[in-house]
């Protein structure tokens, strides 16, 4: 038998299933699970649908309008429903029997999806719960808190991101991001990096949506339909930071706040009621089709205070192993300096493009001088591995290349060899 304690950690939503069928005895397993987890009282007031109908399985997956897809994959579904009549504590009550049955099915290597249905909707505003209730002919007296998918895995997630629990996290993705790239981009990474999501935000309710159907959570693009969470990350353009703060309802405040960027002070939440709040900058560039391991990104964080500090850290730790506490003076020093190594020299690489485009030869032709470049700049520092013309002093290839170039070009690579020139020959 396996310990509770490795069948907890090893557990990961699982959205993603083989067409494999789940053994009878399994399933019955896991529906006594259920049976046999405590209430409140005794009072028991928990009744469970088990669903395997493939046709049936297509329709829940439809019960709201986002996060529900994982149902529709799935072998098995048991939908958790409780009697609010027969007990006040009936969400609790169905909440530790879903929880029995997702560690059942981890035990029996399965793997399993909460799909939240109370409080959530369809795309027309109709409650996803009546939604359950018509599709199976569940009383109306029952209530029904969740469905639970389970399957054959067919996929597998890292561990190393749920070292620490931090409770549930919010990703919201309102704009550009903090290295100025396409909206979404940082928050697209952080939010499958971070476990617990359970809403993405974003002004355009598409973005949001395909965002939350690949998390597996709800979407809004409203600020006023922000669900309650633990905490909360703000992954927008810096000069829109103040704008989402000051957007954000009151009953939300009280939770834990971070943004992400790393030009903008901690100060931004000064006078707007947040408790708790800080800063969650990753030193690194994000497109959205481009993966990342993020457990090498270093992350630079800051607390309002040496709690929330904490707990800021403890979050960066579940998705990193490089954290580090830096204030605003030195996260903006650090900004600058990731925009000359990486922003700046990503335009170099562009201009040389446009040289060799010209030419017909292909971009992929520098690879290897690039990959050496970077190699020795890290092994033995930027300054001692500079070459070319202009630390040589070598004017007149200086001189030929300028002549081949105009405009903006001509400009830039003046201005960058006379400073070369400059540093390296006094």
């Amino acid at each position: 038998m396996k310990s509770f304690h490795d069948l907890l950690f090893n557990r990961r939503s699982i959205r993603k299933y083989t067409d494999e069928e789940i053994a009878a005895d399994d399933v019955k397993t896991i529906l006594q699970a259920a049976l046999v987890s405590p209430s409140s009282k005794g009072k028991m007031p928990w009744q469970f649908v088990a669903v395997d109908d493939k046709a049936t399985l297509e329709q829940l997956s439809k019960c709201k309008e986002f996060g529900a897809r994982p149902i529709a994959g799935c072998a098995l579904a048991v939908v958790v429903t409780a009697n609010p009549y027969e007990s006040d504590a009936w969400i609790e009550d169905a909440s530790i029997a879903a929880f029995a049955i997702q560690m059942q099915a981890q035990d029996l290597g399965l793997g399993s999806c909460w799909i939240q249905v109370r409080e959530r909707f369809d795309k027309d505003g109709k409650e996803a719960e009546d939604n359950v209730r018509e599709l199976l002919n569940i009383p109306p007296d029952m209530r029904v808190l969740c469905i639970i998918s389970i399957g054959h895995k067919n996929e597998e997630r890292s561990l190393s991101r749920k070292k620490n629990a931090n409770g549930r996290r919010f990703t919201s993705d309102n704009g550009e991001t903090n290295s100025g790239h396409r909206s979404g981009n940082v928050a697209t990474h952080l939010a499958t990096a971070v476990e617990g999501v359970v809403q993405i935000c974003s002004p355009n309710l598409a973005n949001a949506a395909a965002l939350a159907e690949k998390v597996g959570c709800d979407a809004t693009n409203s600020p006023s339909g922000l669900a309650d969470a633990d905490i909360y990350i703000v992954a927008v353009k810096d000069d829109a930071i103040a704008a989402v703060l000051e957007s954000v309802p009151t009953r939300c405040r009280k939770a834990l706040w971070m943004h992400t960027s790393g030009s903008v002070g901690k100060s931004v939440f000064d006078g707007l009621g947040y408790d708790r709040y800080g800063v969650f900058y990753p030193l690194q560039t994000f497109s959205k089709s481009v993966d990342l391991d993020m457990s090498r990104v270093p992350f630079f964080i800051e607390g309002s205070d040496k709690r929330t500090t904490d707990e800021i850290r403890q979050l960066a730790l579940s998705v990193s192993t490089t954290v580090y506490i830096a204030d605003s003076h030195l996260r903006q020093q650090m900004h600058v300096a990731a925009v000359f190594a990486c922003n700046f020299s990503n335009y170099m690489y562009t201009l040389a493009d446009d040289v060799l485009q010209r030419n017909n030869l292909p971009f992929s032709v520098m690879k290897p001088l690039l990959e050496e470049t970077l190699r020795k700049a890290c092994s033995n520092g930027p300054e001692r591995s500079q070459t070319g013309p202009a630390v040589r002093g070598d004017r007149e290839i200086i001189a030929s290349h300028e002549a081949m170039l105009d405009g903006e070009r001509l400009d830039i690579y003046g201005t960058i060899s006379n400073a070369i020139l400059k540093r390296y020959n006094k």
